[in-house]
């Protein structure tokens, strides 16, 4: 989707705009310094949430170190994120595009091996699967980086795999009500900002004003 920063600015800093998708909001409106300022923004959010994952969770959940790490992975996306976002550049897409599938990965590993005990793996051949998915995935990115359906085949083909597996692990024999509680109000959430997002690019031109995409 290029929107060609509808209703935009005069141009920026960053130089000419190489990504393969340009969101809705207009560019360089606010600041020749910030490609999408409100998309920018929201993207800190991404990094403050991912540093309180870090810091709180062995202290308040557990210490496995996969957890930590996810949050990690999440800071990077909030990192990425803004720099696409402030720079509307090729190189700024990959660093908020790779991580995302990255987090995925962590995320899929969690929800497979959600023993307590983790003194023993359920499936020892799924962090090796799962590394080469991210570095076969990685591989085709940057063979094919105009087609942006890469990048969402990618991405989205895990997150299916989580809301089904994670839907089942919340309806499952061991599942309790707060599980079944969580599971919904992340699904309400992904998803509807997910459908924000699809507004926001199908309908740009009206609904610009509402920036659904920072949102």
């Amino acid at each position: 989707w290029m929107h060609d920063g509808v209703g935009g600015g005069v141009g920026g800093v960053w130089g000419p705009v190489d990504a393969n998708v340009n969101w809705c909001e207009a560019d360089y409106a606010v600041t020749p310094f910030i490609a999408e300022f409100w998309n920018t923004i929201s993207s800190l959010s991404l990094v403050g949430v991912g540093v309180f994952g870090f810091l709180v969770t062995p202290r308040t959940a557990c210490t496995y170190l996969r957890y930590r790490l996810a949050y990690l992975a999440f800071c990077l996306v909030g990192i990425g994120s803004t720099l696409f976002h402030m720079t509307l550049r090729a190189w700024a897409q990959s660093l908020d595009e790779l991580p995302m599938i990255l987090v995925d990965m962590f995320l899929l590993y969690m929800i497979a091996e959600d023993e307590r005990d983790g003194s023993y793996r359920r499936y020892p051949w799924l962090a090796t699967a799962l590394s080469a998915y991210f570095v076969g995935g990685c591989v085709l990115y940057f063979a094919l980086p105009q087609h942006y359906i890469v990048f969402f085949l990618l991405y989205g083909v895990p997150v299916g795999t989580m809301t089904i597996a994670g839907g089942i692990l919340a309806w499952g024999p061991r599942s309790r009500r707060v599980t079944r509680v969580t599971f919904v109000l992340a699904f309400v959430f992904y998803f509807g900002g997910f459908a924000l997002w699809v507004g926001d690019n199908l309908f740009c031109a009206p609904v610009q004003s509402f920036q659904l995409h920072a949102m």
